[in-house]
């Protein structure tokens, strides 16, 4: 979890931290950490469902979905080429028992009826996917 605090903090010539950074005030180096994971994952090509085998489905307790597409990260679910019912698929059955929020940035959608399609989409993914699961509710 260290990955970010080189931009969490800022250090003098020697490299004794002085102050956190504006960025490291507002985000702190855990969500920065992430952020790099994420943005080396996609220029690597790696797809949200190989990310996941390789976490392990039963060691993912909190889920932030988006789609995306060659070109934007961060996309509504439903606009992107993201195999989201697959990746839902596969959490299910690897035993995840977390939750999760739908994950966006302003500049990843341009009108609110995105936003409710996106929501319709994914609640749609996850009828079908834990539909009949005991004590599953999603």
């Amino acid at each position: 979890h260290d990955l970010s605090k080189t931009a969490e903090f800022l250090s003098d010539e020697a490299g004794n931290v002085a102050d956190y950074s504006a960025e490291g005030q507002l985000l702190g180096h855990l969500v920065h950490g992430v952020a790099q994971v994420q943005e080396a994952a996609r220029r690597a090509g790696v797809t949200a469902v190989e990310m996941m085998r390789a976490m392990g489905p039963e060691n993912i307790c909190h889920l932030h979905l988006s789609d995306a597409d060659v070109q934007y990260t961060c996309l509504p679910p439903g606009e992107g080429h993201e195999d989201l019912a697959g990746l839902l698929r596969e959490l299910r059955q690897g035993g995840f028992a977390g939750d999760g929020v739908i994950e966006l940035y302003r500049d990843s959608y341009r009108e609110a009826g995105q936003l409710t399609r996106a929501m319709a989409h994914v609640q749609h993914l996850a009828d079908e996917i834990w539909q009949g699961v005991p004590g599953d509710s999603h």
